[in-house]
């Protein structure tokens, strides 16, 4: 009787291993779902403009104007020196107007409401008539002698713009400039809004982050350079760019992947945009003084 009792608690141990190695193959399984690749995705140049820009970092479109709008920080990147600009160029890249607006030190980030356009010039934000390209007010901070005003990106009509060295989103509501949030961010750069969440590429984590409506900051994908622009492919997907000089496509888990490199030819990509009904991306090559222009290829 003992013997057949041995036998018996042996063959349901023997059964047991079987299912929790079944169980354990399950989650390795499920596991790599997650870890799954990003999609192939490719650009394809096919124009560049020349290299009358200076220091070429962010691009806006002008719909009302049919225009694109290119940001010039000139010859510092955050000195307010006087001399940065914006120029107007088109979908070919031509260069139709260099000096558009001048007054400007180092324009980065732009935002637009009706005819007046926002601009973030280092320490201070110009307000801008389009129809006279006359600065009419400029935004500046009390307390914070140098924040590093980078990036603008409108909702409805209030305007939230990234403070690199404040480590801050601040936002332009009813004329009038105030802090909107300040949380562990790491130099903030550029910024997305989708629904109610508020994405923050930042440069010195080298990570993508989001705030929520309701305050709460999450890291969504890591690793990506020094965080410079974000824009929408769709309504899932993003791409993202490095300063430093790389693409980064980001899926609707936020895995990346990466795109472009014009890193040894000592580009940079700055604050880049998608234009998804014309199938075209645009990317400002700072030190490159050029827009290149790519084309989505899936």
């Amino acid at each position: 009787m003992k013997r057949i009792s041995l036998i018996l608690l042996s063959f349901l141990g023997m059964i047991a291993c079987k299912e929790q190695a079944k169980e354990n193959n399950t989650a390795k399984e499920t596991t790599s779902v997650h870890k799954k690749e990003p999609k192939e995705i490719q650009l394809e140049k096919i124009w560049e403009t020349d290299t009358l820009l200076t220091t070429a970092e962010s691009v806006l479109y002008d719909k009302t104007r049919d225009r694109i709008l290119v940001s010039n920080c000139n010859q510092g990147g955050w000195k307010m020196d006087g001399d940065g600009f914006i120029a107007e160029i088109d979908f070919d890249g031509n260069i139709k107007t260099l000096k558009l607006i001048e007054g400007l030190s180092s324009p980065k980030g732009m935002a637009l409401i009706a005819d007046t356009l926002y601009v973030a010039d280092s320490k201070e934000i110009a307000k801008i008539d389009l129809n006279t390209k006359k600065i009419i007010k400029r935004f500046a901070l009390e307390d914070v002698e140098d924040p590093q005003f980078n990036d603008i990106v409108k909702k409805d009509e209030t305007l939230y713009i990234s403070a690199c060295n404040a480590k801050s989103i601040y936002k332009i509501e009813n004329d009038s400039l105030q802090l909107a949030y300040k949380g562990s961010l790491s130099r903030p750069n550029g910024l997305l809004f989708r629904n109610d969440s508020l994405f923050v590429m930042n440069s010195k984590s080298q990570d993508l982050k989001v705030i929520s409506k309701d305050e709460q900051l999450t890291t969504l994908t890591k690793d990506i350079g020094a965080g410079d622009g974000i824009t929408k492919l769709n309504k899932d997907e993003l791409i993202v760019s490095d300063w430093n000089g790389q693409l980064f496509y980001i899926d609707q888990k936020f895995n990346k992947k990466l795109l472009l490199d014009t890193q040894k030819e000592g580009f940079n990509s700055a604050d880049i945009q998608y234009f998804e009904d014309r199938n075209l991306l645009l990317v400002p090559t700072f030190s490159g003084n050029t827009v290149a222009a790519y084309r989505i290829k899936k």
